[in-house]
């Protein structure tokens, strides 16, 4: 699935060239990108491999691992990164949330630094925030910019929570038995694609960040978001409490728990699963009738001597 678009273009650099820049739309409010914008929060790591075609023989690496990052509506690396001349660029690049510190934890492919590359996630590190890949072939400052598709490279999961009456709170959704991090690779030889495995890495439960305290309100649900690498379906336990009326305080409420038995599927890269949660509770009525009065007749002999 494919879903941030990214437009390499070129500006002059004083009198050192053309520079090699990106120009997104910028979307800071997004951790999960939701759309076709890659926020200003993230950083693209990108790495080229030049092919001189005047002589092949200084063909090499051009540059690994450098930063680009959002500046005025534009994605430059400092220094900046110029065109060469006689030749052609590849680019691969992978691109994240800051925090996330890629230059430790990505090795590039050695010879030609635009074939490939292995991400190494800590579990846990990447439940709410996206790791995304690109690439493009034999570029040249004249093709009049660059063109990056990003693609997902994990499974976002949403919850969605609605309730016909304001009596039920969340208390947490619990993914059970899951993978939480991983090692990535990203391969760019034949076509671009991407691979988990889990190698050195074990399930856990994990509660899906923003579930705590979840309370929807009537007609309108109460959404919470987790990311996991690509694996199977894995069960879900939802905690909640119950109260009687809207009225009375959480203190009276009673606790139980949904279990959700996940079925034969996969959870994909790049697709989005959504769970909707419906409480949906009818109301205690009462109908009412007298029964009719019985009767009963005790005789009672009085006996006198």
């Amino acid at each position: 699935m494919t879903v941030v678009l990214v437009t390499a273009s070129c500006a002059k650099a004083d009198r050192d060239g053309e520079q090699i820049c990106f120009r997104v739309s910028a979307d800071a409010t997004k951790s999960i990108i939701s759309g076709t914008d890659m926020p200003s929060t993230y950083t693209m790591y990108v790495s080229s491999k030049f092919t001189n075609l005047t002589d092949p023989g200084n063909s090499g690496n051009y540059f690994v691992a450098r930063p680009f990052r959002e500046n005025s509506g534009r994605w430059v690396s400092s220094p900046a990164s110029i065109w060469p001349l006689g030749g052609k660029l590849n680019f691969l690049s992978v691109a994240c949330e800051d925090g996330i510190d890629v230059t430790e934890d990505v090795s590039w492919s050695g010879g030609d630094c635009s074939r490939g590359l292995v991400v190494k996630l800590k579990d846990g590190s990447c439940l709410d925030s996206e790791i995304l890949y690109a690439a493009a072939e034999n570029r040249t400052s004249e093709d009049g910019g660059v063109s990056l598709q990003f693609r997902h490279t994990q499974s976002w999961l949403q919850f969605s929570v609605s309730t016909n009456a304001e009596t039920v709170r969340i208390d947490s959704i619990k993914v059970m038995d899951v993978y939480t991090g991983g090692t990535l690779r990203i391969d760019n030889r034949n076509y671009t694609s991407a691979e988990w495995s889990f190698r050195g890495h074990r399930k856990s439960d994990r509660i899906v960040p923003g579930s705590k305290g979840l309370i929807p309100q009537s007609g309108t649900p109460a959404v919470c978001n987790m990311l996991v690498p690509q694996q199977d379906a894995c069960d879900i336990d939802i905690y909640y409490s119950l109260k009687s009326n809207p009225s009375d305080d959480w203190s009276t409420a009673v606790g139980g728990v949904y279990h959700y038995e996940a079925d034969a599927t996969l959870w994909r890269y790049g697709e989005k699963n959504v769970f909707c949660i419906r409480f949906d509770f009818a109301e205690i009525t009462m109908t009412s009738s007298v029964k009719e009065w019985g009767e009963e007749t005790v005789d009672i002999s009085i006996e006198h001597e």
